[in-house]
């Protein structure tokens, strides 16, 4: 955990927004600025006026809250000046019954407001900029979006918590499906890289993938202080999440960290001294065909699950398949995650700074460059989407960061190193 809140919020529940290097805390009928960097609170009272605040979001320097109280709508400035521009007398006859989450479509000359009307079980639409005169009040409405409350919008869908239920809506054509389902509560949504972050009761943070399967039901690994939480709300700003907790009054802010993902799929063929063999069936003293240092034996060989968003947006952290048509001397297709590096003699024009985009910096492995696989405009994200079992190893080495280039399908591409292995990939170890 980085910073624990001093407990002097009256009971922050729910979502907070971050600006500048301040953290803004709906807390009933307030709005609680406090200090990002240590979590000190700076003004309890630095918004006030509201009946009984739902939810709250920013764009362009301007707060956003919903107010249950009185079914509206206002801004709120850096100077927590408040100004109402949405409710049923501003619009009469407007369905916006308990308003709660609330989410921007960024972009555009017109960004759009989204609500989640939690009493009317619908999801309204308004103009930031002209809202009395350009709303849709009933955007989305559907039996699968029952008592709505939070709200997050992601690569085209929007995505809809409900007490114990995900749904997703697509954008473009506003069908809506149920995604995922909970018996317990559910307390806010958050998406991050590849996954969606959801409060449940009870102190926990589900991990989720855009699909709505279940891939952590308890976040211990990223969040390790957070069940001593009754976690309210959750919301992810750069590589943090925050979790209001109105039993104690506090926020806490937990950084999130990714694990290098950078693996074959199964399946994929190993040269070897015995020939092209599937990686699954390696395992630690096979001699590996390097491609400087002839043959070297298997140091250890791991696997895991990995879930496989199969998004447009070239991520790192999910499959590329290399093709016979892109590599006509493969032996057959190569699927590997985008971390992973292909072995080339020169970068192609822009590869050289999206590779240090993707790994901080460039590296060499036997005299080579290492081009990741999210980089090179040869491989495709792979489909479909989903889980899949996932393989790397390391050879032997005198240096245990060194690794090698070894061949894949025919690829020239890198291994692993004895450190990364060990230390980095959480890896299963197979025996």
């Amino acid at each position: 955990m980085a910073w624990n809140s001093s407990t002097g919020y009256t009971t922050p529940t729910g979502s907070t927004v971050v600006l500048g290097n301040n953290l803004y805390v709906r807390t009933g009928t307030t709005i609680t600025k406090t200090d990002l960097t240590n979590g000190t609170i700076t003004n309890s009272n630095w918004a006030t006026g509201f009946l009984n605040l739902g939810g709250i979001t920013a764009y362009n320097n301007t707060i956003y809250v919903s107010d249950s109280g009185d079914n509206s709508i206002s801004t709120v400035d850096l100077s927590g000046n408040v100004t109402a521009i949405f409710n049923s007398t501003l619009v009469p006859g407007l369905n916006m019954e308990n308003p709660k989450g609330l989410v921007i479509e960024s972009g555009g000359d017109e960004p759009y407001l989204y609500i989640a009307a939690s009493g009317g079980s619908n999801i309204i639409q308004i103009s930031t900029v002209t809202p009395t005169t350009t709303y849709f009040d009933n955007w989305a409405s559907d039996a699968a979006i029952n008592n709505p409350i939070g709200l997050c919008i992601v690569n085209g869908f929007m995505y809809v918590q409900c007490p114990n239920s995900i749904s997703k809506i697509n954008m473009g054509t506003i069908v809506i499906t149920t995604i995922h389902t909970n018996t317990a509560t559910l307390y806010g949504i958050a998406p991050y890289g590849n996954s969606l972050y959801v409060g449940v009761d009870g102190g926990f943070v589900e991990k989720l993938s855009f699909a709505g399967t279940l891939i952590n039901n308890n976040v211990y690994e990223l969040l390790p202080d957070l069940g001593v939480y009754h976690v309210d709300e959750v919301m992810i700003n750069g590589q943090y999440l925050y979790a209001t907790d109105m039993d104690n009054g506090a926020v806490g802010r937990f950084l999130l960290t990714s694990d290098p993902v950078v693996c074959f799929k199964d399946g994929t063929l190993i040269l070897t001294d015995k020939g092209y063999l599937p990686i699954e069936e390696l395992r630690k003293g096979d001699l590996v065909k390097t491609l400087l240092d002839g043959y070297k034996p298997m140091y250890m060989i791991g696997k895991k699950e990995i879930y496989h968003p199969a998004t447009t947006e070239r991520g790192k952290d999910q499959l590329y398949i290399g093709t016979q048509a892109e590599f006509p001397w493969l032996k057959e297709d190569l699927i590997v995650t985008g971390s992973h590096c292909i072995l080339v003699d020169e970068f192609k024009e822009g590869e050289k700074e999206e590779t240090i985009k993707v790994l901080g910096k460039v590296y060499a492995t036997d005299k080579k460059y290492r081009l990741p696989a999210c980089v090179d405009k040869r491989f495709a994200v792979y489909k479909p989407e989903g889980n899949y079992t996932v393989y790397h190893l390391a050879l032997e080495h005198d240096n245990r960061v060194m690794n090698y280039g070894i061949y894949a399908n025919g690829l020239l591409v890198e291994t692993c190193s004895k450190r990364c292995i060990e230390e980095y990939a959480k890896m299963e170890v197979i025996v």
